[in-house]
């Protein structure tokens, strides 16, 4: 299954060198290493069980150019040790601000004007580009996240694993800042 693929950065080239020396059964061997992943999160009642699988597979491809030459044994393997430390940072961390549902409809008439302030601030700092991903992102009809989702990776011309880690960054970014706000207020 030949899997369309936005220009690779080097890193991630090593990630499918390591997984295959054929780079549509590499793809493959990826994405099946990141359904599962997705899956053990999942089994573990992990509610971000797709952004701790990116943060897992983030973390390999940093190593990949010394995996490529050094590791010894099953890829799949060495992802599900990272994961386990992965899980257990996420249970570890305090969780910052949450984002509301739909950033698109929050509404600071629900009695919470200092945290809309902080989210309107703290949304005004991201680049355009940047803020309407993640708005889009979250702009979804009840029931409609997915076809929402993949509708706006296919407006920015990219794969929904790529939209899922860019938006995981950027809302990384935005619970940091909205953190650093709510302390102000």
């Amino acid at each position: 299954m030949a899997h369309d693929l936005p220009k690779l950065p080097e890193e991630f080239k090593d990630l499918l060198r390591w997984l295959g020396p054929d780079k549509d059964a590499a793809t493959d061997r990826y994405f099946s290493i990141r359904r599962g992943l997705v899956k053990m999160f999942e089994v573990r009642g992990c509610l971000d069980a797709d952004e701790l699988a990116d943060e897992t597979i983030d973390r390999v491809v940093k190593k990949a150019s010394i995996l490529v030459e050094t590791y010894q044994g099953e890829p799949a393997a060495y992802f599900y040790g990272v994961a386990k430390n992965v899980f257990r940072e996420s249970v570890r961390k305090p969780r910052g601000e949450e984002l509301p549902d739909n950033i698109a409809a929050f509404d600071p008439d629900d009695g919470d004007e200092g945290r809309f302030k902080c989210l309107d601030k703290c949304l005004a700092e991201l680049t355009k580009d940047d803020r309407g991903l993640i708005v889009g992102y979250y702009a979804f009809e009840p029931g409609e996240k997915i076809p929402a989702r993949r509708s706006l990776a296919s407006s920015l011309g990219v794969t929904m694993n790529h939209l899922r880690i860019r938006a995981f960054r950027i809302r990384e970014s935005l619970h940091k800042c909205l953190s650093q706000c709510m302390e102000g207020v």
